[in-house]
């Protein structure tokens, strides 16, 4: 938390939440990338940590929740943006820090990083395309989290 105040209308406390962008989030995000469209959340692999903070990337704007036809929201399936791929190919940075008040940005702030700097070495399907088969069954050149 970083600040409250009081509502004068009525009376309501609202508080504003500093949330970092680390590397179980980088997992997450690069997993979304890895699937190459809409994934459900339970099936990426992803520890209970990793699944029920996969929300705040919105607030980069470098994943978004799925959208059904109806315009609802298609509970536990999301999908990483365009801003989310360039962020996990390494062609931009984003601000560390998102803080929000009632679930809403209000500002992006802290030095800029990039995905290699928070991802610790998560590597996502592009990468293992040139890599030959491993010599010893049961190896994988994916990295295990």
């Amino acid at each position: 938390m970083t600040e409250h105040c009081i509502c004068p209308t009525c009376g309501a406390k609202s508080v504003e939440y500093k949330f970092g962008l680390n590397k179980g989030l980088a997992i997450f995000l690069g997993k979304l990338f890895d699937a190459n469209g809409p994934a459900k959340t339970d099936s990426l692999g992803l520890t209970y940590a990793q699944r029920t903070n996969s929300q705040k990337l919105r607030y980069w704007g470098l994943a978004s929740q799925v959208i059904t036809e109806e315009t609802e929201h298609k509970r536990g399936w999301w999908e990483i943006t365009e801003k989310g791929k360039q962020f996990v190919i390494g062609r931009i940075e984003v601000p560390r820090y998102a803080v929000t008040r009632s679930n809403v940005v209000q500002r992006l702030e802290g030095d800029p990083i990039s995905f290699d700097s928070i991802s610790d070495g998560y590597e996502f399907r592009g990468d293992y395309s040139d890599i030959p088969s491993c010599p010893n069954e049961g190896d994988s050149p994916f990295l295990n989290f």
